[in-house]
């Protein structure tokens, strides 16, 4: 949880300086190529980015979020997952009695592709909407007043996703019964 979201902050993270420069130059040239390539190439960092962007423009950066966000929370799910649990059978196999097995645990590949669909789609949308939020309030607010905002938004926004993640887990039956735990019983 911790890796998905660094990658968040990082990916939808505003460019500034000397990177804004590359990037734009990256763009001119993509779409002096023109194609695929510069349709990509021209896209805002998030939707709500201010700017002379199409709605086609910004579903499209919506689109090329979700991918990137569900590659990022189908890798870290299957390699948290995976981790936690020989973490937790090794401790449990070194030492029953003070370590006994929990009586469920999460399947590596389905907790992957929760991940996947709960980055690509939810927190992908969240966090457009976060930066859309700030966007407005340092446009309108005095700076104070603005990363006011901008830290209620982010802290509610961590609430909020944390709680959805529980939801999604729960309404998907991601916990499975532990085969250990019935070794164990016996």
């Amino acid at each position: 949880a911790m890796l998905n979201d660094i990658c968040l902050v990082c990916l939808l993270a505003p460019v500034a300086g000397v990177a804004a420069q590359r990037q734009a130059a990256a763009a001119a040239k993509a779409v002096a190529v023109g194609g695929l390539r510069a349709r990509f190439a021209g896209l805002p960092a998030h939707m709500f980015m201010a700017g002379n962007f199409t709605l086609e423009q910004k579903f499209l950066c919506w689109c090329q979020k979700a991918v990137l966000y569900s590659v990022i929370g189908f890798c870290s799910g299957v390699l948290g997952t995976a981790a936690v649990n020989v973490m937790s059978s090794a401790k449990t196999r070194a030492d029953p009695e003070r370590n006994p097995p929990l009586p469920e645990y999460n399947p590596t590949l389905m907790s992957g592709l929760a991940w996947l669909l709960y980055m690509g789609i939810g927190s992908n949308t969240r966090y457009q909407m976060v930066n859309g939020v700030e966007r407005v309030a340092f446009n309108n607010l005095p700076v104070k007043g603005a990363k006011l905002v901008s830290y209620l938004t982010r802290i509610t926004n961590c609430f909020t996703g944390g709680t959805v993640w529980v939801w999604w887990a729960d309404k998907i039956h991601l916990a499975k019964p532990n085969p250990l735990y019935e070794e164990y019983k016996q």
